[in-house]
């Protein structure tokens, strides 16, 4: 079995005694620099190869639970994700091509132990349930007000704006009308409604002219929708000029996620498109230029085992026009998929795994989210993975319990009465309150507690 060790600072080892290194094979040494061999004594000897010692006695290490090294399954993720071992998932060819990059991976990106394979798979399984590969794109005006958290990025009651105007600049037709007096729609041009919309300083909601707007209800008929009138033009007689109205219409995708993620990470404003070329792509959905960057860089510094591609520049656009590029085949090609949320995994955003370590799905899930969308099936997902048909998070516990030492034992029964705790926190997304308790820590800790008991007497 190999091992690839990664430590993006300085490894030092001090021996008290002598420090020996034995190998069945070769030991290569490669620098980008010089190699400094130097010693006290007065000389250094090259000799044949010395035999390994041999050990007497019973070598102890500390107790590995059997079940962390398992490969990932099929069956498992099913179970995750729809509640049943034998749960249809859209496309398991897909699934089983990604779980086999997973599994090669796992060793080299921290997906070694019960928690952390319960925690990643939760976490993908909620991000592109294994399928999704781009992030979505279409969004009612209602639904956009996801991305206002901490900063207001879509406004109610806003003068309508340069930026709106240029970015919306080719779709204004299909979102406004001018009405004469008369109720006659006046046909205008995309650059002549530019016009008006400014000249008149003309009050929007931005969530209902960038999301899909379904209108409001007919004053007449309480079953219809119909545009709204959003600002009448009085003559000097103060009789109707023309009228301006916000039609149905559907979302905008490119201008959304473009103003969403403008001037964010690495993205320039929202005229520059990066909010959309950069949008979540791959299983983990990884976000922003920035990371298309450092996912980039860390490529091209630990090329992944078995990976012939090459370095390739997952920030490059190969049209500006189509607004493609090589950010695209993280998307488009399962291997660039798996191999970024590998790394975020290990190296995004405070190196998630950790939380995976704590058995924090709110913690994970900020980490991952950067905010906490979709907690609510994060957490449905993570309790079904600490389960037996999971990855046997609590039978990992009990393990750990009756191969610990006592500091160990001690550190389970605080996890499970974590798991136990009343903890709540509103998915950012449904609006829904999510309790994180988890209620099979119970049984295991009455297990754990009656031993305890047991010993006292």
């Amino acid at each position: 079995m190999s091992r690839i060790r990664i430590v993006e600072g300085t490894i030092t080892k001090t021996t008290g005694g002598e420090h020996h290194i034995y190998s069945e094979g070769d030991i290569v040494f490669n620098a980008g620099g010089r190699i400094y061999l130097s010693a006290d004594g007065e000389h250094i000897y090259t000799t044949e190869p010395l035999d390994p010692p041999q050990i007497e006695g019973e070598i102890t290490e500390p107790y590995k639970c059997t079940h962390c090294e398992e490969e990932i399954t099929l069956n498992q993720i099913k179970y995750i994700l729809t509640g049943k071992l034998d749960g249809k998932l859209e496309d398991e060819s897909k699934v089983k091509e990604i779980i086999g990059l997973i599994n090669k991976y796992r060793f080299d990106f921290k997906l070694d132990t019960c928690l952390r394979k319960a925690h990643f798979i939760s976490q993908v399984g909620a991000e592109s349930k294994f399928k999704s590969t781009y992030e979505g794109s279409v969004y009612s005006s209602s639904s956009l007000s996801i991305f206002n958290q901490g900063v207001s990025r879509f406004k109610d009651n806003q003068e309508i704006d340069d930026i709106v105007l240029d970015s919306l600049n080719d779709n204004l037709s299909t979102i406004f009308k001018i009405v004469d007096k008369d109720g006659k729609i006046i046909t205008k041009t995309n650059a002549e409604l530019k016009n008006i919309l400014k000249a008149q300083k003309v009050i929007v909601d931005e969530k209902e002219i960038y999301g899909k707007y379904k209108g409001e209800k007919d004053p007449k008929n309480s079953k219809k929708r119909v545009d709204k009138l959003i600002k009448e033009i009085l003559n000097s007689d103060k009789t109707i000029d023309y009228q301006i109205y916000l039609k149905i219409h559907s979302s905008f995708g490119i201008q959304i996620l473009s103003r969403a993620y403008a001037n964010r990470f690495g993205n320039g404003d929202e005229m520059s498109r990066d909010g959309w070329k950069f949008r979540g792509k791959g299983i983990k959905q990884i976000t922003f230029k920035d990371n298309y960057e450092n996912f980039t860089k860390f490529r091209k510094k630990y090329p992944f085992p078995d990976d012939k591609t090459g370095e390739i520049d997952f920030t490059k656009t190969t049209d500006s026009v189509k607004l493609e590029g090589n950010f695209d085949k993280v998307a488009e090609n399962t291997i660039y998929g798996v191999q970024s949320a590998n790394w975020y995994w290990v190296e995004g955003n405070g190196s998630v795994y950790k939380n995976g370590d704590l058995d924090d799905v709110k913690k994970a899930t900020k980490a991952v989210n950067g905010g906490y969308n979709g907690l609510e099936v994060r957490n449905k997902y993570t309790k079904l993975a600490r389960e037996e048909e999971g990855f046997k998070v609590f039978k990992h516990y009990k393990l750990e319990y009756e191969n610990g030492t006592d500091d160990e034992k001690k550190k389970i029964i605080a996890r499970l009465k974590f798991l136990l705790e009343e903890r709540t926190q509103k998915d950012s997304a449904t609006k829904k309150t999510v309790n994180l308790k988890d209620e099979n820590a119970q049984i295991l800790l009455d297990e754990l507690e009656s031993k305890i008991e047991v010993g006292k007497k």
